[in-house]
């Protein structure tokens, strides 16, 4: 098949281009890092540097492929709703549109931070609601998102939407690496003692599933899967493993969440009065991600897509630190 991966430089976007490659289908990748995209490139894959609001170089990129797995998009838990809306809700109208002129199939990665209410959820469906009130702009965006592609699937778009839960890998750039940043500090705050559950995903996984989706021979109409390593655990297990991989004696400090919410919402008003808007140190977001239990069921995904976590969560973050160490040395 001819397929086109958009955010192929990003963590998510480059294991799936890479794995297609190997597979044998015919690659392309779209991107804004040259670096990224060159070694893309030694590895078979077409590498078509573009931005996702360029709508005429998206579309032409979209009529000559069968199917285009759209990991591109901005991921943060900070920054500016216009961005987000660029990037996320216009960029996804744009590949959504030219699919349904060229009857190019459509494999969405959104987010299940789309469920995230600042409650405890264990267990959550494909089929459970979003949030009443969104945590931040790029839920909201992911959401809206989902809203263009499922519109478009009454109109006949073969359409699916993955909602892969916190990505980490050797070439993440937010999760993991915060908290081996702060594991080398020789501290780690514990919000809520660090009893919230948590479900991870390792990238391999998510490609896998992307992957499954992209060449599944039935057509889709718009279903929305859950995607996790299967596998939760808790923060302080988590922040405990991360430190022994490391061979760190580290501290544990625990913070009351309704402390450390009232701290992000402190830091990010003083955020929001600068002009450049930096991320705070710490966001609500964060607090509730690493404060609130948040487990996904992937039954979906394992009866629909055949999907099953091939890595384990050790495996998963013995391969991440191994890269890790291997880059800080």
């Amino acid at each position: 098949m001819k397929i086109l991966v958009t955010g192929a430089t990003g963590c998510l976007g480059g294991v799936v281009a890479a794995k297609l490659a190997a597979m044998g289908h015919v690659v392309t990748g779209t991107g804004r890092d040259l670096a990224k995209g060159a070694k893309l490139a030694e590895g078979g894959v077409t590498f078509v540097p573009a931005d996702l609001s360029d709508q005429p170089a998206m579309r032409t990129l979209v009529l000559r492929h069968d199917a285009v797995i759209h990991c591109g998009g901005l991921s943060s838990p900070w920054g500016k709703e216009d961005e987000f809306r660029r990037c996320n809700v216009d960029g996804t109208r744009i590949i959504v549109e030219a699919a349904l002129e060229s009857g190019t199939r459509v494999v969405f990665v959104s987010s299940p931070s789309i469920y995230f209410d600042y409650s405890d959820r264990i267990g959550i469906a494909d089929n459970d609601p979003p949030a009443r009130v969104l945590v931040n702009a790029y839920a909201a965006s992911k959401l809206a998102a989902e809203h263009i592609v499922a519109k478009a699937v009454v109109s006949g778009l073969d359409a699916v939407i993955l909602r892969p839960r916190a990505i980490f890998g050797a070439t993440d750039t937010a999760l993991l690496p915060r908290l081996l940043r702060a594991a080398a500090k020789g501290y780690l705050p514990l919000i809520g003692g660090g009893h919230a559950a948590i479900d991870l995903t390792y990238v391999d996984n998510a490609a896998d599933a992307s992957i499954a989706a992209a060449l599944r021979p039935q057509r889709f109409a718009g279903e929305a899967y859950n995607v996790s390593n299967g596998e939760p655990i808790t923060v302080r297990d988590l922040l405990q493993r991360v430190a022994s991989a490391l061979g760190l004696r580290v501290r544990f400090i625990e913070l009351p969440f309704g402390l450390a919410y009232a701290a992000a919402a402190m830091l990010e008003a003083i955020a929001k009065l600068r002009p450049s808007r930096p991320e705070p140190v710490l966001t609500r977001y964060t607090v509730g991600v690493l404060g609130k239990s948040q487990t996904l069921s992937i039954a979906g995904a394992r009866r629909d897509l055949g999907f099953t976590p091939a890595i384990s969560l050790d495996e998963g973050l013995r391969r991440t630190i191994a890269a890790w160490r291997a880059n800080h040395a």
